[in-house]
């Protein structure tokens, strides 16, 4: 009876024991569930996409084509020297082109005159609107000729100059002026320097006479729009 008793002891000590080994809370079980759970708080890591280097946007193509003859601007802002390199009369005097109002006359240019200039200019029908200016490259206040007689070009100081665009007819026309006042009221320049000006860059000219004070400015020309 005694032994029974304690077989029945030893099986629950032994019972006690293995529950306490096998449910005691293991600190190698604790490390691993608790490295498990710091990788699960951990912020999955996304891929990052390469760099893509975008191009910069392409500038808007320029109508005009540089210079090639040295002028500040494009070629086309100045008439094709062959065709137009600005007659002058020979015989005005400074006098003359200082009287005001004389020019005014000479200035008119008829449709039919108009007409020819596009045509040596080799400008399509389509395109002769009124975009267009025949211009006397060397103005008739600065003693500039187109003589309608045969004796020279009908281009040889006209041609068909864009009338909107800018620079383009405003900026010469101020420049016009400004010469004449040189001329004619300045006695800064004689009437063939002020010639020579013109034909060598009137857009330069522009630029110098934007420099000056305001007070010693001819009152600029109207600006044209379509």
């Amino acid at each position: 009876m005694r032994r029974f008793k304690y077989l029945v002891l030893a099986a629950v000590f032994f019972g006690l024991a293995f529950l306490v080994v096998t449910h005691w809370p293991s600190p190698y079980v604790d490390a691993s569930r608790q490295t498990t759970e710091v990788r699960q708080d951990t912020p999955t890591e996304h891929p990052v996409a390469p760099h893509v280097t975008v191009p910069p946007t392409a500038a808007p193509p320029v109508a005009s084509a540089p210079s090639t003859s040295g002028h500040l601007l494009a070629d086309d802002k100045y008439p094709d020297p062959q065709l137009t390199p600005g007659h002058v009369d020979p015989n005005m005097t400074e006098a003359q082109v200082c009287i005001p109002g004389y020019a005014q006359k000479d200035r008119i240019v008829t449709e039919s005159i108009r007409q020819r200039v596009f045509d040596a200019y080799g400008i399509p029908q389509s395109e002769r609107g009124k975009k267009w200016e025949i211009d006397h490259f060397v103005p008739v206040v600065l003693g500039g000729d187109s003589p309608n007689d045969g004796s020279v070009p009908i281009t040889a100081n006209l041609w068909p100059q864009p009338y909107f665009e800018h620079p383009g007819a405003y900026e010469k026309d101020t420049v016009e002026k400004y010469l004449r006042d040189q001329v004619c009221k300045k006695h800064t320049m004689t009437l063939q320097q002020a010639q020579e000006a013109i034909k060598g860059d009137w857009w330069a000219i522009y630029l110098e006479w934007q420099k000056l004070p305001h007070r010693h400015r001819p009152k600029q020309t109207t600006a044209p729009t379509p």
